[in-house]
């Protein structure tokens, strides 16, 4: 878990963390991680238990983004 000592939120992932962050002013700032979208305009991040985290996957997305055969062992979500 990585939290920011900027906002104090708590993000799953750096890369999550990172995509929070802005460039703008001496030190950076914080974004509204409930703004940030993808360019389909979907949430990239949701909060979960506290923790700013990837939106849940399906069985068959994880399978897809791991790139599993179907003869693989199950992914478990």
């Amino acid at each position: 878990m990585y939290g920011c000592r900027g906002c104090g939120r708590n993000f799953a992932g750096l890369g999550l963390f990172d995509k929070h962050r802005s460039p703008l002013g001496p030190h950076g700032t914080c974004l509204d991680p409930a703004g940030i979208t993808n360019t389909a305009g979907k949430p990239v991040m949701e909060l979960r238990d506290g923790v700013w985290s990837g939106p849940k996957l399906t069985k068959e997305q994880a399978a897809e983004i791991w790139k599993k055969k179907p003869t693989d062992p199950p992914v478990t979500v």
